[in-house]
């Protein structure tokens, strides 16, 4: 942001203080748009961003370059009600400012086009998001300190866009460098710190580098409980995240014990039925059926059924999911009617979502069929037995959903 204009000192002096009112005006109205993006509330931060832009419109003129961060703050609360059109504009504008100005390597350009790029991803976009984030970060290393902040977040764009291709070793060292900036830059103990190890832990751990994984979450789960304290939904989310890879190396009881205080929290916080505890009683229901306690495991998976047809409908492959999981905790408790009862429905509604010859079928009709051997009902196991086979010779076979 440049500085104040100098006004001339034969300006009325009435006249000197509205001008002076107004440019601080836009000023304070675009930093009340910051903090309210930062807060979460992006309809007011929309607002006011709005009005920033205006009153600078008014003062500046519609292309001073001044103007390209106040488009981008509103572009920004745009895209994170989901209206991408708006947002993308919004950004070309800024950029378009910029690039008319002929200000070079002004280093709001590297703000302007990493957060273009942000949006780009969003949409699925990677390959423009990978050109705007490689502009900018070519912009960055020559108008800020290696250690910059700035940096630090066109380099975390980057880490993303890899490992949404699946590059997760090449995302993981770039991750390793915002991290070493964020700490040079905010201390140990700040949320970018946190946020950065967050990163690292699941690049790891796509990489089967659960141990990994583990140290950097534990650490992020650290600064968390430091910053929000110990009852916050990210202090829920990084334990759930720890968990998953405490299972992953045989911790069970340890990671036990962390879904439960996972569900805790987020129970406390959110209330009982809410779908954001999906991921967590899910994880803990299966975790409850590898070690054989199958009563816990029913009780868990009930819960996902009905916050499941609750939140999706009774007619959603998670609820599918839910309903074959819930028979094969009933199969293992020898309660074989409610077995066949969870399976048959979880047969039907993956038929109607996929038709009766998709692979998403198989495994339902592979337990449905070993619940029928256990009751002696072997003409029907036989038969959906046969079906499997039919499916496997002409249907390449995926995971059901």
């Amino acid at each position: 942001m440049s500085q104040p204009k100098v006004i001339d000192h034969d300006v009325p002096r009435d006249q000197l203080c509205h001008r002076c009112r107004r440019l601080r005006e836009w000023e304070r109205l675009d930093e009340e748009a910051r903090k309210l993006l930062q807060e979460g509330q992006y309809e007011r931060a929309a607002a006011i961003a709005q009005k920033a832009l205006q009153a600078a419109e008014q003062e500046l003129g519609v292309d001073h370059p001044d103007l390209a961060l106040i488009l981008a703050n509103l572009a920004a609360a745009y895209r994170d009600q989901g209206d991408y059109t708006k947002a993308e504009l919004l950004y070309q504008r800024a950029l378009g400012i910029l690039e008319a100005a002929d200000v070079g390597l002004h280093p709001d350009r590297v703000t302007v086009l990493n957060n273009l790029a942000v949006l780009y991803k969003k949409q699925g976009e990677r390959g423009r998001a990978m050109s705007l984030v490689q502009r900018a970060l070519a912009i960055a290393t020559r108008t800020h300190d290696r250690h910059d902040p700035e940096v630090a977040g066109v380099l975390s764009n980057l880490a993303t866009l890899y490992a949404q291709e699946g590059s997760y070793a090449d995302a993981e060292q770039v991750m390793k460098r915002v991290l070493t900036t964020c700490q040079k830059a905010f201390g140990s103990e700040n949320i970018n710190v946190a946020n950065s190890l967050t990163y690292l832990g699941h690049f790891c751990r796509e990489q089967g580098k659960h141990a990994r994984a583990e140290r950097f979450f534990q650490r992020a789960l650290s600064i968390l409980e430091k910053i929000h304290g110990p009852e916050h939904q990210a202090v829920a989310t990084t334990l759930h995240n720890l968990a998953f890879c405490c299972c992953a190396q045989g911790k069970y009881a340890k990671a036990e014990r962390l879904y439960r205080r996972a569900l805790s929290i987020l129970e406390s916080r959110l209330g009982p039925e809410h779908p954001d505890l999906l991921p967590t009683l899910n994880n803990l229901g299966g975790l409850c059926h590898e070690l054989g306690k199958f009563t816990e495991a029913a009780r868990l998976c009930r819960r996902v059924l009905a916050i499941c047809e609750k939140t999706f409908g009774p007619e959603h492959p998670d609820v599918a999911m839910s309903l074959h999981n819930l028979g094969a905790v009933y199969h293992e408790l020898g309660q074989y009617a409610k077995a066949e009862h969870y399976y048959t429905r979880a047969l039907a509604l993956r038929e109607t979502l996929f038709g009766p010859d998709h692979p998403a079928l198989l495994t339902t009709l592979e337990h449905l069929a070993v619940c029928y051997r256990d009751t002696n009902r072997f003409q029907q196991a036989e038969a959906l037995e046969a079906r499997v086979a039919r499916i496997r010779a002409t249907r390449p076979t995926t995971t059901a959903p």
